[in-house]
């Protein structure tokens, strides 16, 4: 967690940085003595935290590509060998017929098999298979042993500088990282046993016992768990922005123990956290036990093999026809929407709301940019459809959009909207939003009721 002695709270900190980081100079230098000095203790403050992002960034790129290529290489390697494969393959099939074959008797199974095959050629075969058949979940260590050296140059430099945390989920997974952070350090020497609990059933054959211990791999089954526990934040970094703790902010201690009975009360929870999941346990079974008892009796649940596995099947629901008086209330509903554009809806909400005045300025002034309801309402419309700002260039310089009436516009319902939307070309509302926005919203500000006829 970033702790700061400015005064400020947290997010005010991070606002005065971005914008540190982000001015020219003069604009730093122009400011009053004393919000300079916060400024740019803001910006050193939080320095350290971005470094150590951008690094955890690199490394995950890093990872990925030693993940990736070991997996590219794999691939590559099944193919070249698959020929030898099929020929290993044949010949145990040959053999497996010999053991099924119920003709054959059990005491002469060794001697029928040694008869059409040697020893020997059938010790080959099983040699090849163990070398080049795959478990059903491959971790690809034997690509990614030849990037040891790759990721000894790096590593211990990282977890020397880098603090991670983890979260009750994530404390084995530190516990490993703290190990190799050990060991990997050539001036000290690891006395602890390696936690071996991180090691996945996937990873267990690679990495061993304490009797059969691979460094090599139990550094890159953490890593590849290390990437996971990012991920999922179970493994946090410390100072960070992006990777930080995500129970921060949360209230705990003294704080909590007053806030709790409030919470739950309005949450409709019981205060003891047993109770809560005493409850929801006991339901849970109580449904179980119910759908078991009726599931012999139920027609439209079945059982079925799918490929040799139990599959549940639910019958669909019969179809239910619309009343035709429903269907005739959604034609006439239709018809008589309006066809508006997006846009014109954005900066319709935009004048009958104002929320395009929350966007400030960085640097806390107002902005010299003139119609700058319209560029906001442009720019959101452009990132929301992801069309690029291109199709929404003026053809003239004072406004990105403008709205096009296709109807007659007034302004005699809506004399408030329309002197604060004269600002904006264009930005009064048109007839045919009237009805839409006189439906959904009621009265106007006035307290009197829209006349849709205007």
């Amino acid at each position: 967690m970033i702790r700061y002695r400015l005064g400020y709270r947290e997010s005010r900190v991070l606002e005065l940085a971005r914008f540190a980081a982000t001015a020219k100079a003069g604009a730093i230098e122009r400011m009053p003595k004393e919000r300079r000095a916060a400024t740019l203790v803001a910006l050193i403050s939080t320095l350290e935290a971005t470094a150590q992002d951008d690094a955890v960034d690199v490394l995950n790129l890093v990872l990925t590509d030693l993940f990736s290529d070991a997996v590219a290489a794999n691939k590559k390697a099944r193919l070249r060998t698959l020929k030898d494969l099929d020929a290993a393959a044949i010949k145990t099939a040959g053999v497996s017929r010999v053991v099924l074959d119920d003709n054959v008797a059990d005491s002469e199974v060794r001697r029928t098999i040694f008869a059409r095959m040697e020893r020997a050629e059938l010790e080959t075969s099983v040699e090849e298979i163990d070398k080049l058949v795959r478990p059903p979940v491959d971790v690809y260590y034997k690509e990614l042993k030849q990037n040891y050296r790759r990721v000894r140059r790096f590593l211990p430099a990282l977890l020397k500088t880098i603090t991670f945390g983890a979260s009750p989920a994530g404390q084995k997974l530190l516990a490993a990282v703290n190990y190799l952070k050990t060991t990997l350090d050539a001036k000290k020497t690891a006395e602890a046993q390696a936690p071996l609990e991180v090691a996945t059933p996937a990873w267990q054959p690679h990495v061993g016992s304490e009797a059969t211990f691979d460094l090599k791999a139990y550094t890159f089954c953490v890593l590849d768990q290390l990437r996971t526990g990012l991920r999922r934040r179970d493994i946090f970094v410390s100072p960070s922005v992006r990777y930080a703790d995500p129970r921060i902010g949360l209230l705990e201690g003294e704080v909590w123990d007053a806030a709790r009975p409030f919470i739950c009360r309005s949450l409709g929870l019981p205060a003891a956290a047993d109770e809560a999941l005493s409850s929801l346990q006991r339901e849970l079974d109580e449904t179980y036990r119910a759908v078991a008892k009726n599931l012999p009796n139920n027609p439209a649940v079945r059982i079925e093999k799918v490929n040799g596995q139990d599959d549940l099947i639910l019958t669909g629901l019969d179809k239910l026809e619309e009343p035709f008086t429903l269907v005739g209330l959604a034609e006439q509903v239709g018809a008589r929407m309006p066809r508006v554009d997006l846009p014109d809806i954005l900066l319709e909400v935009a004048t009958r709301t104002g929320f395009t005045k929350e966007f400030t300025h960085i640097s806390e002034r107002d902005s010299l940019v003139s119609d700058l309801t319209i560029s906001i309402c442009a720019v959101l419309t452009a990132k929301a459809c992801n069309t690029g700002n291109e199709p929404l260039a003026p053809p003239q310089p004072k406004a990105l959009l403008a709205f096009e009436a296709s109807t007659e516009r007034t302004d005699r319902a809506y004399p408030a909207q329309a002197a604060r939307g004269s600002r904006f070309p264009g930005s009064r509302p048109r007839r045919s939003l009237d009805l839409i926005w006189s439906a959904w919203w009621g009265p106007d500000r006035s307290g009197r009721k829209r006349d849709p006829s205007g």
